[in-house]
C-alpha cells in the first residue's frame, strides 16, 4: 500500500461494506456451491454482509502503470462515509471488514466494464489490479487482519450510477473468495 495516504484510504474503504456474517449453503448454479446475492462477501465458509456505497480514490496517472491508478474500497456498514458539499467522501470512521484492490483504467472519474485480472509487471496494463486483499477486524486506525486475494478476477460492469463488481479469487489458505458489489461507487478525496 502506499504509505499513510493508502492506509487512510483503506480506512475509508473499511467504513462502507459488511458487518454481520452468516453460513450460505445454496447452490451458485455454476458448480461454484455457494450462492452470493446482492452485497455479499464470502471467504470459505464465512459470509459477509456489503454495504451498497463504495469509494475510489484517484492516484492519477504514473510510471510503471496505464491510464489512471483508481483503488477502489468496500467495506460493510460497520463504517461512516463523511462527504464534502461535492459528494465526495473526506473522511470516514467506524470498524468492520473492506476489500481493497488496486485497479488501473482509462478513466479517471470510474471503472472501464469489463473483466479485470491481476497483474504486477511494468507498465500494469489497464483494466487491471496489482494489489488485492481484505481485512477483518479494520478500523480507521488499523487495518486488522488482512489477507490478499490470489487468482482474483473483477467483472465489471454499470447502468446508471450503479456498479456491479462480481469477485472471485481465493486467500492465501487456497479458501474461495467470493463478492457481488451492486451499489455506487463515491469518489475520496482525503
Amino acid at each position: 500500500m502506499k504509505s499513510t495516504f493508502k492506509l487512510l484510504s483503506l480506512a475509508l474503504c473499511i467504513a462502507l461494506a459488511f458487518t454481520s456474517c452468516k453460513d450460505d449453503d445454496d447452490d451458485d448454479g455454476n458448480g461454484g456451491g455457494t450462492a452470493i446475492s446482492n452485497n455479499q462477501f464470502k471467504v470459505g465458509g464465512t459470509t459477509y454482509n456489503l454495504s451498497s456505497t463504495g469509494i475510489y480514490t484517484n492516484y492519477g496517472t504514473g510510471f510503471g502503470y496505464d491510464g489512471y491508478n483508481l483503488d477502489l474500497g468496500i467495506t460493510d456498514k460497520g463504517f461512516t462515509l463523511i462527504t464534502n458539499s461535492s459528494g465526495q467522501v473526506d473522511s470516514v470512521y467506524g470498524s468492520g471488514m473492506v476489500l481493497y484492490f488496486e485497479c488501473y483504467t482509462t478513466d479517471s472519474t470510474g471503472f472501464d466494464l469489463g473483466t479485470y485480472h491481476s497483474d504486477s509487471i511494468a507498465p500494469v496494463p489497464v483494466k487491471s489490479f496489482s494489489f488485492a486483499d481484505y481485512c477483518i477486524n479494520a478500523t480507521t486506525m488499523d487495518e486488522g487482519d488482512c489477507d490478499e486475494i490470489k487468482n482474483c478476477t473483477l467483472d465489471v460492469s454499470k447502468s446508471g450510477n450503479v456498479y456491479t463488481i462480481i469477485i472471485s479469487g481465493q486467500n492465501s489458505k487456497g479458501e474461495a473468495v467470493k463478492g457481488k458489489f451492486v451499489g455506487e461507487l463515491l469518489e475520496s478525496v482525503f
